[in-house]
């Protein structure tokens, strides 16, 4: 199939596969019209199908947290929803976060993101039942799902540990000494001892 570049206006063959997403001839032309206009190869890697109420998700590179990254000239690299939120609505405050109204980290539609400190995005978080404290979390309905001491996967402690610890810092050993003893942390210690963690014992 026969094509026209988008930069430089030559003609070149490509497979009838590849027809709907060739736009330029070569990798040089690529370049440069990446180099000239960003804007234009960032909305490409967007799929916008769905509508402007529906997300739009990125469709190149993401990280394993879900977030999509951008890269243009010269290899500057950025997070995919931040660079579509400076687009459409513009500059992002110093030290702000973009969040998302719809919990999708891949979505890069303008009206389903918000700017906000990093306590904003934890109580949003919260609010949708994405922490363990969230309203919609299943542990706020039922209490004896909560993983709770040594069912949940990062304790490093057993109960037998925890109430042998409690019984230690009663005769007036310091929790260092008791933190070495265990392994652990003088925080954690510290923790159990003013009842933050291993609550239910």
């Amino acid at each position: 199939m026969i094509l026209k570049c988008q930069q430089c206006g030559s003609e070149f063959s490509v497979s009838t596969s590849r027809a709907s997403t060739a736009r330029f001839c070569s990798n040089a032309c690529r370049g440069l019209a990446i180099r000239n206009d960003p804007t234009k190869d960032f909305w490409r890697k967007v799929d916008q199908s769905g509508g402007p109420e529906a997300c739009w998700p990125y469709k190149d590179a993401c990280s394993s947290s879900g977030y999509g990254h951008f890269t243009y000239y010269p290899n500057r690299q950025v997070a995919a929803h931040r660079y579509a939120y400076e687009l459409v609505i513009g500059p992002i405050p110093e030290g702000m976060f973009v969040c998302h109204h719809c919990d999708n980290r891949a979505c890069c539609n303008p009206a389903h993101l918000f700017v906000g400190t990093q306590q904003d995005n934890l109580d949003d978080a919260s609010a949708k039942g994405r922490t363990l404290s969230g309203a919609r979390n299943p542990s706020r309905l039922h209490p004896d799902l909560v993983l709770r001491g040594e069912r949940n996967g990062h304790a490093k402690l057993t109960a037998a540990q925890v109430c042998r610890i409690r019984e230690l810092l009663e005769t007036g050993r310091t929790q260092v000494s008791i933190a070495v003893e265990y392994g652990v942390s003088p925080a954690t210690i510290a923790h159990i001892h003013n009842r933050i963690t291993w609550r239910h014992l």
